[in-house]
């Protein structure tokens, strides 16, 4: 496990929105505390109750929807893949995510990591090997084997990373790239990837923004980079996604990885 492997951590507490569908770069661990939610996790409705960690590995498109407005209260951890994969040959982020239950052991970790930050790898380990042993000591089963993208999608994905701050960007083009036809190319992403052509861009905004935000950068500057056409429109797409605007995200994670987002 390497240093660093923790990016975010965020703590929501009675929350009641609804985000739309997205994809993190990271592994996300989150620990459900009170509540209940009916997710869509790789394209399946997916029952989320109070105590219990939910496991969603990078690239997995998901959303979450809680029930009952107020009554939703979770601690979520974003994990750099390849800080991750530098430790244990964890088979925990492997299908499309877990659902496993929590315990008086993974919950004290789980606070001591909120309470240290990014300052204890070792408890780090300790979590993700407890999660691990759960998974399979239960056989607790997550979603099918993601396949290979093809590589008229690959190449459509790899244009929208290489050109998320443009304007000019257009499905045509996009449907030259794959040699699909627009209609096409807009069902076939969608189906393997979880979002629309537009929307992954927009994703992949958010998550640039994001990391430009935690390095302190100003608020008009990363909407400028990242290809919003201005601040409004920036903070509409970042809150759908994150959940809190990007002041408030800025504010809580440029100096502090370990401090606490209420909500």
């Amino acid at each position: 496990m390497e240093p660093g492997s923790i990016r975010e951590i965020k703590s929501i507490g009675n929350q009641s929105r609804s985000y739309r569908r997205h994809v993190h770069e990271e592994h996300s661990l989150a620990l459900v505390r009170s509540g209940s939610s009916m997710a869509q996790i790789g394209g399946k409705d997916v029952p989320i109750s109070t105590e219990c960690v939910v496991v969603i590995p990078a690239g997995v498109p998901h959303a979450c929807n809680p029930l009952r407005p107020g009554d939703w209260t979770y601690t979520l951890f974003l994990l750099d893949p390849e800080a991750v994969s530098g430790g244990p040959d964890f088979r925990l982020f492997q299908g499309s995510h877990r659902v496993l239950p929590s315990s008086p052991r993974i919950k004290m970790t789980f606070r001591s990591l909120e309470e240290s930050g990014n300052g204890s790898e070792d408890a780090l380990v300790d979590l993700l090997l407890v999660l691990e042993g759960t998974a399979f000591r239960d056989d607790t089963g997550s979603g099918p084997e993601r396949r290979p993208a093809p590589p008229a999608l690959v190449r459509v994905r790899e244009l929208l990373g290489e050109r998320l701050s443009s304007s000019s960007l257009n499905l045509e083009e996009l449907s030259a790239v794959s040699g699909l036809s627009k209609f096409h190319l807009v069902r076939s992403f969608k189906e393997c990837y979880g979002l629309t052509p537009h929307a992954y861009l927009m994703n992949l905004r958010v998550n640039e923004a994001k990391m430009r935000l935690r390095s302190g950068e100003p608020l008009s500057e990363a909407a400028l980079d990242c290809g919003f056409c201005d601040q409004s429109h920036f903070t509409r797409v970042f809150e759908s996604r994150v959940g809190m605007t990007p002041a408030a995200y800025r504010e809580v994670t440029a100096i502090s990885y370990k401090t606490r987002i209420r909500r």
